[in-house]
């Protein structure tokens, strides 16, 4: 069976830092209309990570106390 499988090591990204812009279409919707001709990266792990990275700096929103005179 082990004669049908090729193992690899695959390793995990790093960092964000130093790589190429992440398509926001794939990001968002998983599917980017350019294809294969994009320049940007469809890479789901770089995504991920951006995604996380940005989820740490938003803030969350309060909503406003009306002040009722």
């Amino acid at each position: 069976m082990s004669s049908y499988v090729d193992y690899r090591v695959c390793p995990a990204v790093g960092s964000v830092e130093g790589q190429t812009d992440v398509c926001q279409r794939f990001s968002a919707f998983g599917w980017c209309p350019n294809g294969s001709e994009c320049l940007l990266s469809h890479d789901t792990d770089l995504i991920i990570l951006q995604d996380e990275k940005d989820l740490g700096n938003k803030r969350t929103k309060r909503k406003r106390r009306k002040v009722e005179r």
